[in-house]
């Protein structure tokens, strides 16, 4: 119930999805998502709060941080 961790782990296929840094212009919250080169929908992957963390996700994902479109 509460706490479980998610059976299907994301996956990140840049064939099909293009990173993205959603920032908030009101807080300045940052969430790294996906998004569908043919949809356009987006799925958020992590709540960035840290420097390093966005880091550890891109070593995670294999994604360079130059790669990953900013968007506010």
């Amino acid at each position: 119930m509460f706490g479980r961790r998610r059976k299907d782990q994301l996956k990140y296929d840049p064939a099909i999805q293009t990173p993205v840094l959603m920032i908030s212009i009101c807080t300045g919250e940052k969430t790294l998502g996906f998004r569908n080169k043919q949809t356009g929908e987006t799925e958020q992957v992590a709540c960035i709060r840290k420097d390093e963390e966005l880091k550890e996700l891109c070593r995670k994902f294999g994604i360079r941080e130059e790669a990953i479109k900013k968007e506010w």
